[in-house]
């Protein structure tokens, strides 16, 4: 559907390298990720759009890592702050 959120998710892959073609009155849609790019100095999920969360798993499934916004952030700090307490 032509809504906010598919614009937005379609909006990520296109910065992350993806081929992106979609034509909101047919519905077709059509996607590569075969050249697609995660760097978490750079990329950002954002925080604001909660269906960017369905993101995470498969960018940590293939690269390993995955960045988003400011939540990432807290949970690294919460994560150093664990480690120092054992």
């Amino acid at each position: 559907p032509d809504i906010t959120d598919v614009r937005k998710i379609l909006d990520i892959f296109r910065t992350l390298g993806s081929y992106v073609s979609v034509d909101f009155t047919t519905g077709l849609l059509e996607l590569h990720h075969r050249d697609t790019k995660f760097d978490p100095a750079v990329h950002r999920l954002p925080e604001a759009m909660r269906s960017s969360i369905m993101l995470i798993p498969p960018l940590l499934a293939r690269f390993g890592e995955v960045t988003l916004g400011m939540l990432s952030r807290d949970l690294e700090a919460k994560a150093a702050r664990l480690s120092k307490s054992r």
